[in-house]
């Protein structure tokens, strides 16, 4: 849905609306490598291909913070904090919230990412 709120399952998995306005910058801290696990919506996907977290840290997360296989992080770690989220035939775009990242940089190219989100969550090795 292009400008349509999400709908309510997104509040029970810590997703706000995405806008033009939403700004967001990666800021490199590792967060969606720990505390992002805690939702279990995304460790599932994210599980299928590196395996489960120890000791709440993804096991490709290397000292610096960042990640040790960037190369070949799963779709949703590409696409991380945005999220697209099926819901009564409508897919809706959302941002996590615990991301620190969001409200940090430039405004969003909403468009850019709804395009990358579509290419990765639809793609032959996506979700």
């Amino acid at each position: 849905g292009d400008e349509e709120p999400l709908p309510p399952k997104a509040k029970s998995m810590n997703l706000l609306d995405v806008t033009v306005k939403t700004r967001w910058s990666c800021i490199f801290c590792g967060e969606c490598c720990t505390d992002a696990f805690a939702d279990s919506w995304l460790l599932n996907d994210v599980a299928k291909t590196v395996g489960k977290p120890l000791d709440g840290l993804c096991s490709r997360l290397g000292r610096d913070n960042r990640c040790s296989d960037y190369s070949n992080r799963p779709s949703s770690c590409r696409a991380y904090p945005f999220v697209m989220v099926k819901h009564q035939g409508k897919v809706y775009l959302g941002v996590h919230a615990i991301c620190p990242g969001l409200n940090t940089g430039a405004e969003i190219e909403l468009e850019k990412i709804k395009a990358r989100l579509k290419h990765l969550y639809f793609s032959r090795d996506a979700l």
